[in-house]
């Protein structure tokens, strides 16, 4: 793809003008954590007899804009996540001794954050600002 003065621009570009530009950026990733193991100090903990915990497993969705205006001296980004966690190690106490367990089925993560960053025409730095919201439900 060429923009409005015949310069090449990378993929994801929805739109170019000159040093302007408009990208939709998109990302998924996935995880895995080897199992733990839980010593036992506190006797019969997380439900594994021989006190070996599942895997913990995630997978990352992120969509979003990334661009540039006014000549590039603006420079702006929207994001929204999405993470997924299953079978989280989580620390516990029984009868005062240090345990581990597995966490559940799934905890959501949700997110969008947005920042955006201004270079004056002198090409000094100012900024950046940036902003997020989050609903983290864990279940």
């Amino acid at each position: 793809m060429l923009d409005s003065v015949g310069a090449r621009v990378p993929p994801g570009t929805a739109w170019a003008d000159g040093p302007d530009r408009l990208r939709l950026v998109a990302h998924y990733k996935n995880t895995f954590k080897p199992a733990a193991f839980d010593f036992g100090l506190a006797g019969e903990s997380g439900g594994e007899e021989d006190g070996l915990l599942e895997p913990e497993t995630g997978a990352s969705y992120e969509v979003g804009l990334k661009g540039r205006l006014m000549g590039a001296r603006l420079s702006y980004e929207i994001m929204s996540f999405l993470m997924n966690f299953e079978n989280l190690v989580l620390a516990q106490s029984i009868d005062g001794l240090p345990s581990l367990t597995n966490g559940g089925s799934s905890d959501s993560r949700e997110s969008i954050s947005s920042s955006a960053t201004r270079f004056p025409a002198t090409c000094t730095r100012v900024g950046p600002m940036a902003g997020t919201m989050r609903d983290s439900p864990t279940t």
